[in-house]
């Protein structure tokens, strides 16, 4: 395990690795084979992703968050694995977190209990009571609470959530998380109408996806290891994929074509390689999570029926593919399962979905 600690950081920290950066830019874009297909290499490389993930079965069992993506999970084991989580009541409504915190992604552990727990063998409902630490509480509390959480904060940032949390001396303090997660939920669940959140602002799913919509289309790109930006800006495809969707079930007009969400993907210079990668275990781990989303936007862009793929950019793809197969997935033993989970999802939706 040592020798391929060191191993992974040279690689991840040499000129192979900004190849793949630059693979998925405009350098890749002059390739014309129009026989390229991205199906063999993410063939490959899933079968080796899978079997890792097979062989850390424990971990990815451990990790519900991230292996409730590929598997479903018996609800007694999400209760199981969610008994030391908390409810408390804060200025704006409920909130979860454990030892006094709040948890790390606002309403992630509400997306996945409406994901992942299926009480009575069916789907979460908001109107079902999940068994925390200290008491039964509905799940729509949680919801209308984020509701009012989630806030827009100045521009071009992304949506936020935003928890009133009592100081322990008589006051109050701020605590924000990322809103990827909610934005998720509400994208699934919440009707046109607008709403006044804790703040007063005026919100709709529309008005909070047309900021993510600015963000992708005015913010450079995560580099690779970076580690001050909002979690969300790695999930910028997904989220636009879906309101794209939403928009398509309400019969509105498309407030952005799938075509457009992929010329922006293809165009920015993704994931740029920091200097010093090689020094710090913590960018090692930045690079390895923002090529795993990367691959997984990719496998949701594949997916999307709306996209259609010139040969120049379908072997854009597949360089960059080929060179990932021969530098960060070439050993696997020191990606966390979180990551291994994301490339999984993207690749498995890039063999199934060829060139369209």
């Amino acid at each position: 395990m040592r020798r391929s600690k060191k191993i992974l950081g040279r690689r991840l920290a040499g000129t192979v690795v900004l190849a793949v950066a630059a693979c998925l830019g405009s350098a890749c874009a002059q390739a014309e084979d129009s026989g390229d297909t991205w199906v063999g290499p993410a063939e490959r490389q899933a079968g080796r992703v899978h079997d890792a993930l097979q062989q850390r079965g424990r971990e990815t069992r451990e990790d519900l968050t991230h292996g409730s993506l590929l598997h479903e999970v018996p609800a007694a084991e999400v209760e199981r694995r969610l008994a030391h989580v908390r409810h408390a009541r804060g200025a704006e409504g409920f909130w979860l977190g454990s030892a006094g915190r709040v948890e790390p992604h606002g309403g992630g552990l509400l997306d996945l209990l409406l994901r992942s727990w299926r009480p009575g063998a069916r789907p979460a409902r908001l109107g079902d009571a999940f068994p925390f630490a200290n008491g039964p509480l509905a799940l729509r509390e949680l919801y209308e609470g984020h509701r009012r959480q989630i806030f827009l904060p100045a521009a071009p940032r992304l949506p936020r959530m935003r928890f009133v949390l009592p100081d322990g001396r008589g006051g109050t303090r701020i605590v924000e998380r990322d809103a990827f997660y909610f934005l998720g939920v509400l994208l699934e669940r919440e009707p046109p109408a607008s709403w006044k959140n804790g703040l007063g602002q005026t919100l709709s799913v529309d008005r909070l996806l047309a900021r993510v919509l600015e963000v992708h289309q005015s913010e450079p790109p995560v580099m690779a290891g970076q580690t001050d930006f909002d979690h969300g800006r790695l999930h910028l495809v997904e989220l636009l994929l879906a309101w794209h969707q939403r928009s398509l079930r309400e019969g509105k007009a498309a407030p952005v074509e799938p075509d457009a969400i992929q010329q922006r993907f293809l165009a920015v210079d993704p994931c740029a390689v920091p200097a010093g990668a090689q020094a710090s275990p913590a960018l090692r781990d930045g690079v390895v999570e923002c090529f795993a989303h990367r691959v997984e936007s990719l496998g949701r862009l594949a997916a999307e029926p709306g996209v259609r793929w010139s040969p120049a950019e379908a072997a854009q793809v597949v360089r960059f593919l080929e060179t990932l197969e021969a530098t960060i997935l070439r050993d696997l033993d020191d990606v966390r399962v979180a990551h291994l989970v994301h490339f999984a999802i993207g690749l498995d939706l890039l063999r199934e979905h060829p060139p369209r």
